[in-house]
């Protein structure tokens, strides 16, 4: 299995809206937020032995997920933060992230934090 896809609740009423994104972070877990300009891509790696939690909280984009450290046929799947999801991406699994028109917005949380002498990232050879 590359990842799994949990649709989140949006709440919204008239002071704005609300999504949970990911409950029982793991402890030495790193939480952050990135962006991708229209035309862009990010990414383009896998992990051994973290697992990284993504959602859409601006724009829109696709994430590109291919298993067996990128050797598997591409998977794709549509975010949108207008319609919140938060997909669990497995180690070993490739994932590259392709807005193609807009800037799209992501909160990303990896189960253990980036250490520079070990980085546990990997990119095509």
């Amino acid at each position: 299995m590359t990842h799994e896809i949990e649709t989140l609740v949006l709440k919204t009423d008239v002071r704005g809206s609300l999504f949970e994104v990911v409950r029982g972070i793991p402890e030495g877990a790193q939480t952050y937020v990135f962006s991708i300009n229209g035309g862009h891509s990010r990414g383009g790696h896998w992990h051994r032995r973290k697992i990284e939690w993504f959602t859409c909280v601006g724009g829109e984009c696709q994430l590109l997920l291919n298993g067996d450290e990128g050797k598997a046929p591409t998977e794709k799947v549509h975010l949108m933060a207008g319609a919140p999801v938060s997909v669990k991406v497995f180690p070993g699994t490739k994932h590259t992230f392709f807005s193609e028109d807009n800037v799209a917005t992501i909160l990303a949380c990896i189960s253990e934090s980036f250490d520079e002498s070990d980085p546990d990232t990997f990119f095509d050879r």
